[in-house]
């Protein structure tokens, strides 16, 4: 027996046991009357809300809805692959996974061919699993792959090439191969910010590992021109007193701290301090953040004994917990 023909009986095996787990709780009469990509749709919702079991179910029946509607050879097929492959992966059932994303990317290179976008969305996802799995290596090889077919299909500033390019900068960096996850950010965040229609929050996760990078590099100049860009997408869509606002108060106050600016940086730390005070409470665990970073700039402004105070608060906070 080959490779792709184990790969299909195992996949199919897989696939039979998702089904098979869940066909006697009588919810099957809402399949019958949905189309595959209904189905395929729920599954994916539920597996973002984490009701895996359900999605488990609800993915098998998209299966064996796309299997009779196109057959196991066309790329429908596949998408349904890849969305029970999802499921797997939330449940850290890796190696099914696996076997469901290796068998999609098998029909897409056949139907489609090997240079087709879909492809390439077939080598990201084995990519995201090998990277869940803390196999860098794997993963990298992966998302080169398809980072490689992206650009060639779809363009080198199409928002799924940023995916790709996030995906390998966060290959590096978890490495602390900090030189080469931060061209990979940069790039990423350049292509999202000229195609994004979105909300714009969106954007703002996307940037913290990059000014992580500057600052961690001394760029600081580049670190408070994009904190200050996240700062204003913050404040403008959640409001002032918003604790996502606070967060990035409190990192433009290290990048001038760390910068002697001391007078530019204490008023930001009160300012994020009074926001996660006023919204988390006074003992929370970012409360206790910010005092240690506050404490810091006590301590380098010659104010021991305020920064004793501040650094046995958030002493105590961190040993109430």
């Amino acid at each position: 027996m080959g490779k792709e023909a184990m790969i299909r009986n195992v996949a199919g095996a897989i696939v039979i046991a998702a089904v098979a787990a869940f066909c006697g709780d009588g919810s099957g009469a809402w399949a019958e009357g949905a189309s595959w990509k209904e189905l395929n749709d729920r599954t994916i919702t539920l597996n973002q809300r984490g009701d895996y079991q359900d999605a488990l179910r609800v993915g098998g029946e998209a299966l064996e809805s796309a299997k009779k509607t196109f057959g196991e050879a066309n790329p429908h097929f596949a998408t349904a692959l890849d969305s029970l492959g999802l499921v797997y992966k939330s449940m850290g059932r890796y190696a099914d996974a696996e076997q469901l994303y290796r068998q999609a990317l098998s029909i897409r290179e056949t139907a489609l061919g090997k240079g087709h976008a879909d492809v390439g969305t077939s080598f990201n996802n084995l990519g995201e699993l090998h990277f869940a799995q803390a196999h860098y290596e794997e993963a990298e090889t992966l998302f080169k792959q398809a980072l490689a077919i992206r650009e060639k299909a779809l363009g080198r500033d199409h928002s799924l090439v940023a995916v790709t390019l996030n995906d390998l900068g966060d290959v590096y960096y978890f490495q602390g191969k900090y030189l080469e996850a931060e061209p990979h950010y940069e790039r990423a965040l350049a292509i999202r910010e000229k195609t994004f229609t979105g909300n714009p929050l969106e954007l703002t996760q996307p940037m913290n590992n990059l000014i992580e990078l500057y600052i961690y590099h001394r760029k600081y100049a580049e670190a408070e021109a994009l904190c200050k860009k996240q700062l204003d997408i913050r404040t403008n869509a959640l409001g002032m007193n918003h604790p996502d606002v606070a967060k990035s108060l409190d990192t433009m106050a290290e990048i001038y701290r760390l910068q002697q600016r001391y007078k530019e940086a204490e008023p930001l730390y009160r300012r994020a301090l009074g926001i996660d005070e006023s919204n988390l409470g006074l003992k929370a665990p970012p409360v206790a953040s910010i005092l240690r970073h506050l404490a810091k700039l006590c301590r380098e402004t010659g104010r021991a004994d305020e920064a004793k105070a501040l650094e046995d608060r958030a002493w105590k906070i961190l040993h109430s917990l």
